[in-house]
């Protein structure tokens, strides 16, 4: 006995060390079998430390097996995200002979939860009532992940509604069905659940529940709601994670023009974030520049993505530079489209892939600022990257071979469309008409573009923006309560910003030529 378990714990430490291949071979080939208990316990200890790899050796090299062997080996192929070799398991289990228990249902439940196969997850929970078995918290909250991997909220509510008649549903229960209810845009079931909670005695809302609330809200463009419950949430005594704040973050993006909420609301989140002690995260600057994009904010946004260079552990990814660009097109000035083409140089010179939509909002950016020729040496760009240009694209260079006078290059561009429009022939047929083609041929254009359907209110094809200028946030509602020179908005007077953004430089300070297109050579991306 000593032997073997000697045997099975210089497996785990070969394991740990890196030596797992060699010993396994010395292993297959030592006589005798391994102790069932002992190769549970080692697989239990593998699968705690996340080595579930190891775990699955062990399970494969042993001789000898017990019904936790084979629970420990579901374990293990659930957190790899192997579901039907967890099935495989417990079918086996089941053919040597061991009767089913709780754990092992349990294990291979959440085998399927973790692959969103709620399907398999509720049979197996009906298997084991058949089996004469009681399920407890445990598996039921299991059954619940699968709902909510899958946005199956009738039956998670149905779980919910069992459990808490059996009188087993727990904080954990309630989250998780709350999630569900996000994922399946049934923001008001959320809000119910939360009130439940809030409402019920034994059972109280943790920062999880509100943050699951929040983003359901989030997700069923309810913004203003989910600041309004977010404050609720302080109000109650519970303190925000960062995942909380994340939360907030992004719901001051969606947030519409007449809730007066959005960028300056997100950048006080931000302030107060730091003074909880709480570090913020890509994710939580990736939301506030977003809702920078959002209000057309695109100096607060650079100074965001100032930061982010700035803070330990935090570096600017796509996201973050294609929000950014989004910010200076929304703004539609002349020094915010320089700027949006300064992102992409930034992106380049930083090796961050640059999307189509990154490129197709740099060129609405500087269309929209009178930089027709700027945004035609970006469609190029595209093409360099490797990249083809779709619909929204092309209509966007239409617009500016039609402002520059280029037909034939727009004659060019109008066949690369794979659904032609109205406003896409209107282009060509101004193209025509500015580079001085005959009058037979215009009129032909425009009666083709009469036949034409409709592009339909398309921001970003028509390459339109609504122009606001710093100071103002979504729907061009001033900041309130603002002293001079401060760029900051605080829902707490009590509070006060950890930094000073009077001592940081502001980029975009020294503005650029501010006629035409003479800058565009000196700010070549190619």
């Amino acid at each position: 006995m000593r032997t073997r378990l000697a045997r099975l714990a210089l497996l785990g430490l070969a394991h740990a060390a890196g030596a797992w291949p060699r010993l396994r071979m010395c292993a297959a080939s030592t006589p005798g079998p391994t102790d069932a208990a002992a190769t549970a316990a080692l697989m239990t200890s593998c699968n705690r430390r996340g080595q579930h790899a190891a775990a699955l050796d062990a399970f494969e090299v042993a001789a000898a097996l017990d019904a936790a062997c084979y629970v420990e080996a579901m374990r293990a192929y659930g957190r790899r995200g192997e579901s039907a070799k967890a099935l495989d398991a417990l079918a086996a289990m089941q053919s040597a002979g061991y009767p089913p228990s709780v754990v092992a249902f349990d294990a291979a439940i959440r085998a399927c939860a973790s692959q969103k196969h709620w399907p398999v997850a509720l049979s197996l929970l009906e298997d084991l009532r058949d089996s004469g078995l009681c399920a407890d918290a445990q598996v039921y909250n299991a059954a619940l992940v699968a709902c909510e991997r899958g946005a199956q909220w009738d039956e998670a509510r149905l779980l919910l509604d069992e459990m808490v008649k059996l009188g087993v549903a727990d904080v954990f229960s309630y989250n998780t069905a709350i999630a569900t209810a996000s994922r399946a845009g049934k923001w008001q079931e959320a809000e119910r659940l939360l009130a439940v909670m809030s409402e019920g005695e034994g059972i109280s809302p943790d920062a999880y529940s509100y943050s699951a609330t929040i983003s359901a809200l989030d997700r069923g463009g309810q913004g203003a709601r989910a600041l309004q419950l977010f404050a609720k949430m302080q109000a109650q005594g519970v303190s925000p994670t960062v995942v909380t704040y994340n939360t907030a973050i992004r719901a001051c993006a969606s947030t519409r023009a007449e809730d007066s909420a959005g960028w300056p609301v997100a950048l006080s989140l931000l302030d107060d974030m730091r003074d909880d002690g709480l570090a913020p995260n890509l994710y939580t600057f990736n939301g506030v520049i977003a809702a920078c994009a959002t209000g057309g904010a695109w100096e607060e946004a650079l100074l965001l993505l100032q930061e982010m260079d700035e803070c330990d552990g935090v570096r600017a990814d796509a996201t973050s530079y294609h929000s950014a660009i989004a910010a200076c097109r929304r703004d539609g000035t002349r020094a915010a489209a320089r700027a949006a083409v300064k992102l992409l140089q930034r992106m380049r010179r930083g090796r961050l892939p640059t999307s189509l939509i990154g490129f197709t909002t740099a060129m609405n950016a500087l269309g929209q600022a009178g930089y027709q020729l700027g945004a035609l040496a970006v469609m190029q760009r595209i093409h360099g990257a490797g990249l083809r240009p779709d619909d929204t694209a092309t209509h966007s260079a239409l617009i500016a071979c039609a402002a520059t006078g280029r037909f034939q290059q727009a004659s060019t561009l109008i066949e690369q469309l794979s659904t032609p429009t109205r406003e896409a022939y209107q282009s060509l047929a101004s193209a025509a008409l500015a580079s001085g083609e005959s009058d037979a041929v215009v009129q032909a254009l425009r009666e083709r573009a009469a036949e034409m359907p409709s592009l339909g209110r398309s921001g970003r094809a028509r390459g339109r923006g609504r122009g606001r200028g710093r100071g103002r946030g979504r729907g061009g509602l001033k900041r309130p309560g603002r002293p001079a020179g401060d760029r900051r908005e605080s829902n707490s007077p009590s509070r006060k910003s950890a930094y000073d953004p009077a001592q940081r430089r502001r980029p975009g300070s020294r503005r650029g030529a501010a006629s035409g297109d003479v800058w565009w050579p000196t700010m070549s991306i190619t």
